[in-house]
């Protein structure tokens, strides 16, 4: 966990009609608003100073306030009229976006970098033979994580036979950016549910505002519809709210409370706060109306803290993965280390950060060596990544 933002909680909303986006506290007071057409939910940096949208023109735009003396000031961030959302990174270093033209794909900016990347999207499978499927068809929803590595997103899926056609929403966690590379990243994708139940979907995902493993999200089956909160460690799962439509959660600066939309009969939307316990994954207590007539509320704070950008340890066992022979033209063995014995996923990706090879094995506790092959790639320089339930390792090889 990070301490939390030590600035004033502010509930960002826009009306039903999204022809305006509004500001108020979370004790009600209202802040005023800001005319603007938008078709996508506003994406706020975590100090409450720079936000990010998609206008009716499918324009991206670009605002900063200034909480001391109420002044904003709004630009066209991308001026091509080819978006559907977009979402900056905590940090305010880059933003990840999709286009309106529906594709499996989710582009990153780096401010720092200068450029955009590309990375595809696709489910991870353990089929013999396979890598990926190519079942996803787009995604929606955007959001970083807090070390600004992360893109935790939903996406559309079609899995299609001659018989019969089934679609769901699911979400995936992809790796955008390596803090200690101070690059983009390979494109690695986690998947927060291996298998859903049929007629299910898990959709519209928020990470907790202080707990980097901590999610909330929508969750359909048939036409029943909740808030559950996810423990992505303890591989817990919980219930925040068994809602009446799908909620758009939010998480309160202290992660004790989450906002979301409930319909109203008259077709509208209003914005509801309900506790959760301290497992913050598990509503407490009844939930009450915090915003009249508002919908996809964001809660954040206007203060500065320390984030996180990579943890000592990571780093520490990132330098003792090794692989050799490097460079290799056949077989490449990597050496890892574990402190358990815990199921290891290595999956390779080229210069592109396409996915090309996958193995998955099992750890023992102590020096562990994996053997990989690279016998049917082309030569070119590789990047081997070593996913266990408790972290990440990478080593970069070469095929020769």
């Amino acid at each position: 966990d990070v301490a939390p933002n030590p600035g004033a909680d502010i509930i960002m909303y826009s009306n039903t009609a999204l022809t305006k986006i509004a500001f108020q506290t979370a004790g009600g007071e209202d802040l005023g608003s800001i005319p603007e057409d938008i078709i996508s939910r506003p994406s706020v940096t975590d100090d409450g100073v720079e936000y990010v949208w998609i206008g009716s023109d499918k324009r991206m735009y670009y605002m900063t306030i200034d909480w001391d003396t109420g002044q904003e000031e709004i630009s066209v961030l991308q001026s091509d009229p080819i978006w559907r959302n977009v979402a900056i990174s905590k940090d305010g270093w880059s933003i990840a976006a999709i286009t309106d033209a529906l594709a499996p794909t989710i582009s990153v900016f780096s401010f720092e970098a200068g450029s955009w990347k590309n990375f595809t999207l696709s489910n991870p499978t353990t089929a013999q033979g396979s890598i990926s499927t190519g079942d996803v068809r787009y995604a929606d929803i955007l959001e970083f994580d807090l070390s600004s590595q992360y893109v935790l997103y939903d996406a559309y899926n079609e899995l299609s036979s001659t018989n019969t056609g089934v679609n769901y929403w699911d979400i995936g966690i992809l790796h955008v950016w390596n803090n200690a590379a101070n690059n983009f990243a390979a494109g690695f994708i986690d998947k927060l549910f291996t298998q859903l139940p049929a007629n299910t979907s898990v959709a519209n995902p928020t990470f907790a505002k202080n707990s980097l493993y901590i999610i909330a999200f929508d969750y359909i089956s048939g036409n029943n519809y909740s808030i559950l909160g996810a423990n992505i460690q303890s591989g817990s799962v919980g219930t925040i709210f068994d809602n009446n439509d799908l909620g758009y959660p939010s998480y309160s600066r202290l992660d004790d409370k989450v906002i979301f939309n409930r319909a109203t009969t008259g077709g509208g939307s209003n914005t509801f706060v309900r506790n959760v316990n301290n497992t913050k994954i598990t509503g407490t207590g009844n939930a009450t109306q915090i915003v009249g007539t508002g919908y996809v509320g964001v809660w954040f704070a206007t203060g500065a803290r320390q984030l996180p950008t990579s943890d000592a340890q990571d780093l520490a066992d990132n330098e003792a993965l090794r692989a050799y022979p490097n460079p290799t033209n056949n077989q490449i063995v990597v050496n890892i280390a574990s402190n358990t014995q815990q199921a290891v996923q290595l999956t390779v990706f080229d210069a592109t950060g396409q996915q090309v090879a996958r193995v998955f094995s099992e750890l023992q506790t102590g020096a562990n060596n994996l053997s990989v092959s690279l016998k049917d790639l082309p030569q070119g320089i590789y990047q081997i990544v070593a996913h266990t339930a408790d972290k990440t390792r990478t080593v970069t090889v070469v095929k020769e």
